[in-house]
């Protein structure tokens, strides 16, 4: 059983309040496994199912499974959105990665709508904003990740501004 963490969790509850909203023709759950030794399931089955449990329908959630990074999702997603005729993408993901996923997606034609999904470490006590803790270096190095994501993937012509 996997289950997600508080991220992928804060995506799920940001995905479902945007289908509410908008009821969507489709909702596209993707993440792989982000290596091949991993005895996890793929994000986007854990997060599709929390999307079924919250009341989406199955049969409106597609996924991709294939992909282990941000390029590489916007890769396989694109092709898939041409075939159903989509117009509009709206975009779902924390606020550190929407910078870098918007990019992608550029790259690749599209220009999406964000939808940043609260963080769910801003609930943290004011204290633990000043003082060190263990979810410091956490949060720094994934701020460290996209930054330099950003810069890679723009040399390689996978991110466009």
């Amino acid at each position: 059983m996997s289950v997600p963490n508080s991220s992928a969790a804060a995506r799920v509850l940001e995905a479902f309040r945007v289908y509410k909203l908008v009821d969507p023709s489709w909702i596209i759950s993707s993440g792989g496994s982000r290596t091949s030794l991993s005895v996890a399931e793929p994000d986007s089955i854990v997060m599709r199912d929390l999307l079924v449990r919250l009341g989406v329908p199955e049969s409106r959630i597609l996924l991709e499974s294939a992909s282990g990074d941000t390029h590489r999702e916007a890769v396989l997603i694109a092709p898939t959105l041409r075939s159903l005729n989509v117009e509009h993408l709206i975009l779902v993901t924390s606020e550190v990665h929407m910078r870098r996923s918007i990019g992608a997606f550029r790259a690749q034609g599209w220009s999406a709508v964000p939808a940043i999904a609260p963080d769910p470490h801003l609930v943290d006590p004011w204290r633990e904003w000043i003082v060190p803790t263990r979810n410091g270096p956490l949060f720094s190095g994934e701020v460290v990740h996209e930054i330099l994501g950003i810069g890679y993937d723009w040399m390689r012509g996978w991110w466009r501004p």
